[in-house]
């Protein structure tokens, strides 16, 4: 008798462990179960989304809209039109942007010789890097009234809360690194004119104090650098310039004149080289490097 009690024990002690353990797995199936149904039914309707987005365009739509890329991409790379009568520059120069075309004729090659004209142009130059001189022309008021219309002792003089600072204009482009340059090169400037009288003076020996008259025919042959800007860059980064590269040194030198790159037969060279030959007793004199 005792025996059948310890055995009748131990099976009720085992029936309600069992009974336990699946009423356990009974409640978890239970819970998850909505979790599951919910997960596949997204699934599903999103493969029938995206079945029926695949299965309701024709294969010939398909193949317009990749042309259609195709003819975009293409407009892009092609060049403008030009007509008989716009100027060499409508390359770069859109029809619509009368400020740059405006800049072109009246600035662009003409001989530059005052330090402050010079230490603009030279950080706008820089600030250029990377982007377009469309952007920078639209900026230009922005940067005057940022730097102090770049005098070049006050720039040198602002700090870093006025770097900070103008790190949040939106009136100038905001890349803090150029920014800090603008600074660093003003200092630099007051040390070119301490020794060397101006900073005309010095920029202006590097094509020997003459515009290079370019003789190039087209566009297509100006270059992008010349030996005379790889020497400014190269003697600019020494005086601690920063964003003087050869490019950029370049492009300096025929925005301010010291080269004139108006490709000849165009009514743009033909205005510049009558100034200069007006105007000789306003150019740099004669000094040895």
């Amino acid at each position: 008798a005792f025996r059948r009690l310890v055995t009748l024990s131990a099976l009720l002690l085992l029936f309600s462990t069992a009974s336990r353990v699946l009423t356990q797995k009974a409640r978890h199936s239970i819970t998850c179960l909505p979790q599951m149904k919910r997960r596949r039914s997204t699934r599903l309707m999103m493969s029938q989304a995206n079945g029926k987005k695949k299965d309701s365009t024709p294969a010939h739509d398909l193949g317009t809209r990749r042309k259609g890329k195709a003819e975009k991409k293409q407009k892009k790379k092609k060049a403008p039109e030009i007509g008989e009568n716009d100027p060499w520059y409508r390359k770069f120069v859109p029809v619509h942007d009368t400020a740059y075309a405006n800049y072109m004729e009246e600035e662009w090659g003409y001989p530059v010789m005052d330090d402050t004209k010079l230490f603009e142009m030279l950080i706008l130059e820089g600030a250029q890097a990377g982007l377009s001189w469309a952007m920078i022309l639209k900026k230009r008021e922005g940067y005057r009234n940022a730097f102090h219309n770049f005098d070049i002792p006050k720039v040198a003089s602002m700090t870093q809360s006025d770097i900070d600072r103008l790190c949040q204009d939106p009136s100038i482009v905001r890349n803090k690194l150029k920014i800090r340059a603008t600074v660093k090169n003003a200092k630099s400037a007051l040390q070119v004119i301490e020794e060397h009288g101006s900073l005309s003076a010095y920029l202006w020996s590097f094509v020997n104090n003459e515009p290079i008259v370019g003789e190039w025919r087209s566009f297509s042959e100006l270059p992008n650098v010349t030996a005379e800007a790889e020497a400014m860059s190269k003697a600019l980064k020494k005086k601690g310039f920063s964003f003087v590269g050869p490019t950029i040194c370049y492009a300096f030198m025929q925005a301010c004149g010291m080269v004139v790159d108006h490709p000849v037969d165009t009514p743009q060279h033909h205005k510049v080289v009558a100034w200069l030959r007006d105007n000789r007793d306003k150019l740099p004199r004669q000094q040895k490097r």
